[in-house]
């Protein structure tokens, strides 16, 4: 094979590993805003805005403060405090979390019908982001 044959197939190798590089890397800090999961409400499908994720880890969560962080090496933004949340999983391409609940928590999302709340998981969006 010729050396500029070589060349160019490791050029390419190394673009495509770079470029799928950064298609599945997740943030290391969460995209910031007023999020709301889906639920229903009377009979209705609706959102209602339940977290605000803000600047330096800080998240409001029904009311009640709490903590973010990243983990690069699970690739999950794990949560602390005095919040409902315990984790989440963050999809980049639709700014939609996958959030799991706190065990201690479950029975309040139950009884408010959030809709993945039986498996105790929501669906939530970025609705209003930080300018």
């Amino acid at each position: 094979m010729k050396p500029s044959h070589i060349l160019l197939e490791l050029l390419l190798f190394c673009a495509f590993t770079s470029l799928a590089c950064n298609l599945t890397l997740l943030p290391e800090s969460a995209p910031t805003g007023q999020f709301v999961c889906d639920l229903i409400e009377n009979g209705q499908f609706t959102t209602y805005p339940v977290f605000e994720i803000y600047p330096g880890g800080k998240i409001i969560a029904m009311g009640k403060e709490g903590k973010w962080q990243y983990d690069p090496q699970k690739k999950v933004f794990t949560f602390s405090g005095d919040i409902s949340l315990l984790d989440a999983k963050y999809k980049k391409g639709n700014d939609s979390w996958l959030v799991a609940i706190q065990p201690a928590y479950q029975a309040n999302y139950q009884a408010g019908n959030f809709v993945n709340a039986d498996e105790g998981k929501l669906r939530c969006y970025l609705t209003e982001a930080d300018q």
